[in-house]
């Protein structure tokens, strides 16, 4: 770990570079040991239309000049972006359209949007209006932070997601039910206010691929799973505060690992 600064690739211009691996994972607890979801990232590259070989652009911060957005669609041989928007009118929707232009070759996307638009929680923001129309249809990784309500709707079309990871989201349950249909998706990362409500309920018929599950979203006390739920799932690892109930672990038949971290009653845990 080298700690250049952030403005330090401003300038950067290397035509043969495949790969720019850049900034470091934080936890927002400030505990190492637990799940991580913060990215600090370097400037995006104002010259990075000209590197064209690049595969690997992730996570550069893109909120000083938003017009440098613009040439991430011209990089044909992208197959893994991760971004980071402070929330700047005009930059979700720059971006979404740099992202369909990659339709054909993305396979890991990260966003992370650091401030939201409005100031007011209570009120949608004005990006809220912009979706993707043409989502990269071979993506296999997604981690999402600071997205909320309808802009998520084309992850219903990511046939091929096999991981997912969101945080500050803030979904409602019918959004768990869109994630639940995905057919490939293996992985699934709940992470601080990724979801609506206290009780998470995974469906009979839902999430057939799944095999790990991590949850670390204070706001969850409850997690149940019905019969024939994520019949594949193999561990579960829960991050909390307080536990009210976790049920229906018999009817998951591959499950291999069930780990709890937090204040809850082993007893309970033990006889179900």
């Amino acid at each position: 770990m080298t700690s250049v600064q952030s403005f330090a690739t401003k300038s950067i211009m290397v035509p043969m570079l495949k790969h720019l691996l850049a900034g470091q994972a934080e936890s927002p607890s400030n505990n190492s040991d637990g799940p991580q979801d913060l990215f600090t990232a370097v400037r995006l590259p104002s010259s990075i239309r000209r590197m064209e070989q690049l595969e690997t652009l992730s996570h550069v911060e893109a909120s000083h000049r938003l017009s440098d957005l613009t040439d991430v669609g011209h990089l044909l041989r992208l197959r893994k972006l991760g971004v980071i928007l402070s929330g700047k009118k005009g930059a979700l929707d720059i971006l979404f359209q740099q992202i369909e232009r990659l339709h054909g070759c993305l396979r890991s996307l990260s966003i992370q949007i650091n401030q939201p638009v409005s100031k007011n929680e209570d009120t949608p923001c004005a990006e809220e209006v912009i979706t993707l129309v043409s989502p990269p249809k071979l993506l296999q990784s997604l981690n999402i932070r600071g997205i909320r309500s309808d802009l998520l709707m084309w992850i219903a079309e990511l046939d091929q997601l096999t991981k997912i990871t969101l945080s500050e989201t803030y979904l409602a349950e019918d959004y768990t039910r869109i994630l639940g249909k995905l057919a490939a998706l293996r992985c699934l990362r709940l992470r601080r206010n990724s979801y609506a409500g206290s009780r998470l309920t995974f469906k009979d018929e839902e999430f057939k691929s799944l095999k790990s599950l991590v949850v670390d979203d204070g706001i969850i006390i409850n997690i149940s799973f019905d019969t024939g739920a994520a019949p594949k799932i193999e561990a579960v690892v829960w991050y909390f505060a307080t536990m009210e109930s976790i049920s229906g672990l018999l009817c998951l038949p591959k499950l291999k690992k069930l780990e709890l971290n937090g204040d809850c009653d082993p007893d309970a845990v033990r006889q179900e």
